[in-house]
């Protein structure tokens, strides 16, 4: 089980994920990269659009998962702790009272969860 210590608790259909260090450490070169001005060429910016990140879900709205159309596969939900796998460009990331960054996203965002990363 994962402790919440962002202070921030999802509302409606969202959930938070503590992105893994190495995305983390990624997406601030980038965001200064940007903030000072540089240019991304169009190639890296296609690859980028398209990219996909991981990290822990960390905490889960009482509504998470709960909609009526969402759709049935047999399998399990995400449940607080795995890891998890959801496109770059989704959401939003927040920074927690605890100063970490984290994303903020609609649980249908999570597009798959890591076998064997969990302990599972």
């Amino acid at each position: 089980m994962t402790n919440n210590t962002s202070g921030i608790e999802p509302q409606e259909y969202k959930v938070l994920i503590k992105p893994d260090d190495a995305v983390a450490e990624i997406l601030k070169k980038y965001t200064a990269l940007a903030k000072a001005g540089f240019k991304v060429d169009d190639t890296s910016r296609e690859r980028e659009q398209h990219a996909a990140t991981e990290g822990v879900l960390i905490a889960t709205s009482p509504l998470a998962w709960s909609f009526a159309d969402y759709p049935s596969n047999g399998g399990k939900f995400p449940e607080i702790g795995d890891h998890v796998i959801f496109p770059r460009y989704v959401g939003f990331m927040v920074k927690g009272n605890d100063g970490e960054d984290y994303w903020l996203l609609n649980d249908k965002d999570i597009i798959a969860v890591r076998n064997g990363a969990n302990g599972a």
